[in-house]
Parts: C-alpha cells; sequence; structure tokens
C-alpha cells in the first residue's frame, strides 16, 4: 500500500519549470473549453443570414455542445483512470479540433447537432483529466491555486471567441472561423504529444517506468511514494465502487449534492439575472451591466478562492464562500430599489452583486478543488468526471426554473430562490462530518 501521495510535497518550495509547463499547457485546454462554449453563438448570426432560416431552427444545436460535455464528462474520466491522464486528453484535444473543422463543411442544422455533439464529447471529456493531471503534478497546498487559475480560462475561451469571430467572419466566413478554432487544438494536441509529462500518479500506479517516475517527481518537486504491486485495469463497475466506497460514500453524496445546486444557482443568475431586471421594469443598460458585474468579479472571486483555500482549506473556504453568496443573495432581495427609484444601480447593489458573483464563481473552483483531494488516484479523473456530470446537470435545472423564480415577487423571491439553493448546497456539503485522510494511491 502507498502511504505517501504523489503530489502532496511542500507547497512552500518555488515553482519548478516542469510545474509551470504542465500548468501553462493545461491552461490551453480550458480555454479552447471556453471557446466551444461559445463559437455556436457567434457564428449563428451569420449562418442564419446565409441558410435563410429562423433563430428557432438551430435551438438543439445550440444546446448539443453542452449536451456532448454532459455525456463525455464521466466517460472520458474513466477511459483517465484506465489509460492515463495523457493520451486521453490528446485524444480529446484532436477529436473536438476535427469535428469544429468539420462544422465549416455543414449546410443544415442536423450537421451542427451531430457535430456539435461529438465535439462536446471531445473536449467536454478533456476536462475531468485535465483537472487530476494539474492537481497530480503540484504539491497538495498549492491545488487550490492551480484550480482558480485553470477556471478562469474558460471566460478567456469565450472572449477570445468573440475576438476571433469579429476578425475572421469578414474575411473569411463563418466556415473561415470554424476552420481555424478547430485546427488550433489539433496544433496543440502535437504540442502536448511532446511537451506534456503523464501523471505521477498514474505512473506509479501502473509502474515498470520506475525511472521515468524518479525523474519526473523530480522535475515537479514531489515526494517519491512507497513501491507497491502493480495493477491491472480496474473495471468500470469497480471503479463505481471505488467512488462511492463506504470511507467515503457519505462525503460523495454531498459533494455532488453541493455540485448541483452550486451549479443551478450560478445557472440560475447568469442565465436569468438580466431578464429578472427588465421583466420586472428596470433600464436594458442596467440590466446588462449587472451581468457583467457578476462575470467580472467572478474572475476576482476565482483567483481569491485559490489564495484562501491555501490558507484555511477547501472546507472552511467552500463555506465560507456559500454563507457570503447567501447573505449577498438576502441582502439584494431586501435592498434593491424598486424600477422607480433606481435609474442606475446603487453602490451598495453593485458591492452586493459583486459579492454574489465572486462567491458564486469561487465556489465552482472549491468544489472541483474538493473532489480532486477527495478521490484516490485511481478513479480520481473518474470522479471529477461524475462531478462535472452532476453540475451540468444542474445549470440545464437552473436555466428551466427561471420563470419560477422571477414569478411575481420581484428581486426579493429571485434572490430568496438563490439563497435557498445555496443554502441547500451548504446542507449537502456539510454531510461529510469529519476529513477524510488525504487520498493514497489505492
Amino acid at each position: 500500500m502507498i502511504h505517501a501521495e504523489v503530489g502532496s510535497g511542500g507547497g512552500r518550495a518555488r515553482w519548478t519549470p516542469k510545474q509551470i509547463q504542465v500548468l501553462m499547457l493545461l491552461q490551453m485546454i480550458f480555454i479552447f473549453d471556453g471557446v466551444d462554449m461559445q463559437i455556436i453563438a457567434v457564428a449563428l448570426p451569420s449562418i442564419v443570414q446565409d441558410w435563410k432560416l429562423p433563430l428557432s431552427a438551430f435551438g438543439v444545436a445550440m444546446a448539443a455542445g453542452h449536451a456532448g460535455s454532459f455525456a463525455g464528462a464521466p466517460i472520458v474520466g474513466m477511459l483517465a483512470d484506465r489509460w492515463g491522464r495523457k493520451p486521453v486528453i490528446i485524444a480529446g484535444a484532436l477529436l473536438f479540433g476535427s469535428m469544429t473543422m468539420l462544422l465549416a463543411l455543414a449546410r443544415d442544422p442536423f450537421h451542427l447537432v451531430l457535430l456539435r455533439f461529438i465535439a462536446g464529447l471531445g473536449l467536454g471529456g478533456c476536462v475531468p483529466p485535465a483537472l487530476a493531471l494539474v492537481t497530480e503534478s503540484m504539491p497538495a497546498s498549492r491545488r487550490g491555486l492551480c484550480v482558480a487559475l485553470s477556471m478562469i480560462c474558460p471566460p478567456i475561451g469565450i472572449a477570445l471567441a468573440g475576438v476571433l469571430a469579429k476578425t475572421l467572419i469578414p474575411a473569411l466566413g463563418w466556415e473561415g472561423l470554424f476552420f481555424i478554432c478547430g485546427l488550433a487544438p489539433i496544433l496543440m494536441a502535437m504540442v502536448l504529444f511532446v511537451f506534456l509529462p503523464e501523471s505521477p500518479a498514474f505512473l506509479a500506479l501502473r509502474g515498470g517506468k520506475e525511472q521515468k517516475l524518479v525523474a519526473l517527481l523530480k522535475a515537479l518537486a514531489l515526494e517519491m511514494p512507497v513501491p507497491e504491486p502493480r495493477r491491472g485495469h480496474m473495471p468500470f463497475c469497480a471503479a463505481f465502487g471505488t467512488i462511492f466506497a463506504a470511507e467515503r460514500r457519505v462525503a460523495v453524496a454531498g459533494l455532488f449534492t453541493a455540485f448541483f445546486f452550486g451549479y443551478v444557482t450560478v445557472s440560475l443568475v447568469l442565465g436569468w439575472l438580466p431578464a429578472m431586471f427588465t421583466s420586472l421594469g428596470y433600464a436594458h443598460a442596467l440590466a446588462a451591466t449587472s451581468i457583467s458585474i457578476f462575470s467580472l468579479a467572478g474572475i476576482v472571486g476565482v483567483l481569491t478562492t485559490g489564495w484562501l483555500i491555501t490558507i484555511y482549506g477547501e472546507r472552511l473556504t467552500t463555506n465560507m464562500l456559500i454563507g457570503g453568496g447567501i447573505a449577498a443573495a438576502l441582502l439584494l432581495g431586501l435592498t434593491l430599489p424598486t424600477p422607480d427609484f433606481l435609474p442606475s444601480l446603487t453602490l451598495s447593489s453593485i458591492v452586493l452583486l459583486s459579492l454574489l458573483g465572486m462567491t458564486m464563481n469561487g465556489l465552482v473552483t472549491a468544489l472541483y478543488t474538493g473532489a480532486s483531494s477527495l478521490f484516490p488516484p485511481r478513479v480520481r479523473s473518474s470522479g471529477i468526471g461524475l462531478g462535472s456530470m452532476v453540475g451540468r446537470s444542474g445549470a440545464m435545472f437552473g436555466g428551466l426554473i427561471g420563470p419560477l423564480a422571477i414569478g411575481d415577487r420581484g428581486p426579493w423571491g429571485f434572490f430568496m430562490v438563490g439563497a435557498l439553493l445555496l443554502a441547500l448546497a451548504m446542507l449537502g456539503f456539510n454531510l461529510r462530518r469529519r476529513r477524510l485522510a488525504p487520498s493514497g494511491l489505492a
């Protein structure tokens, strides 16, 4: 049995070149994830104009990529635990890139649906093994910061998609946008093949590459685990049994509950906050400003969360974030003035919206950090994938309940629903009554 987990080296040591190399390479995967989220949205106006079809014809195509990511996260996560993080990440990038390039040849909405679903399988499936590889390549005390740095990359990719669309579509058409955005991850996959190392935890589990493992651990400044007998592939059913093993079953259920309700809340606010303002008579400019404040504050919140985790730990930080989110939501519901007296946001409203954005986006980072430390390396990618799937299902549910949350009760009703959802997330998260010992390589 291995007594020291790979990735538990001291967190106060300086960054090594290999740590920076791994982190920077994997940041590109998360940036591509952001591009994937937005690429259809920025190309759709040009496609509609060319094909002369109503917007309603593209509803399924808009959701197909998310559906592919939903299905791909747990499946590809299990494959990464079976075959290794690196090959699965590279294969996912190649699949996403090739399907996105083929979008340039699409001639009807069905083509978009099919290709976007397959592309989502590829890139959505890359996220769990990429997070696993990030955390397994860093000292334990630095994991929260590294997950936070990873979580700010999708918004960068979303913004990049808009810039590329503005530049490429006038010159090359929407087909050129898909071609360039598909070619980039294919080229990146080649770079990953040459420069991205395999997870030291996975190498230690599989055995047979001791010299390579020793050199990698030295380059990453991580501890050497006690050797264990080489193990074969874990059957998928056995992987589920390990994820929900008796010693962590309640903790996993609580973490997944927090994933679900946390994502429900984030989706509710991101998707319906502007509509809530405008439907109640607030100015359109105020509605647009509100979501910008929430999103920009979220970037600060993600980085702050990584710093807080290094100081206070993942559990206390998560509870602080949820508690802060509940307080911000309740105060917004109580203090937001009526449309007649609110031509623009007051300073207190801006502060509370910023706090809500910081805590909600930081919560997602903290939950992924918790998942990376809760599951042993043998099923870490699978566990993160399942958590991601549960979270994405919550995001879909959040989109559905928006009209009910807005109702006729004004901001108070909307933000009260948000606070209630966060309370359920806190309740689930704290089902873990004690701190589990760090996961070994078993």
